[in-house]
């Protein structure tokens, strides 16, 4: 959860533009833009879109290597038929992106995201596409574990 417009964190060069989980749906969007990585850390900040039919969400999102190369790994066997999950998030943070699938070739997105801003605010969304989507999802991901 953060606080509304800040991160406490040294700033950091772009290092990626953006990564979509194309759908080709409008109503499920999960999209990662201005990635920034500090290398040393092994934490990334981005701002996160999400749409999920009625409900949408423009926001921060960090998430660092506690998590992130154990998903892409889950990603890839999840591509591959096989079902599993894997979670994208910072290690002390309840913030997440949770990819689920099984073995019809289903696929679940979920997270939460909050934020104090004017109070508590909170976006808990799913929405369901097939690992069709995921191999591209990958190959636009493994830069990130590569710097």
């Amino acid at each position: 959860m953060r606080d509304a417009g800040f991160v406490w964190m040294k700033p950091m060069a772009k290092f990626i533009e953006e990564i979509e989980l194309r759908t080709h749906d409008p109503a499920k969007i999960l999209r990662l833009t201005e990635i920034d990585k500090d290398g040393d850390r092994g934490v990334y900040v981005c701002n996160l879109i999400v749409r999920s039919g009625g409900f949408q969400c423009d926001c921060r999102f960090i998430f660092d290597n506690s998590h992130f190369p154990d998903a892409i790994e889950a990603l890839r066997m999840m591509d591959s038929g096989r079902p599993g999950q894997a979670i994208i998030k910072e290690q002390w943070d309840s913030d997440f992106i949770k990819f689920e699938s099984n073995d019809l070739g289903h696929v679940w997105v979920s997270g939460e995201f909050g934020m104090n801003y004017d109070g508590m605010q909170f976006l808990r969304f799913s929405f369901r596409t097939d690992q069709t989507v995921l191999g591209p999802l990958i190959r636009d991901l493994e830069p990130l574990l590569s710097q």
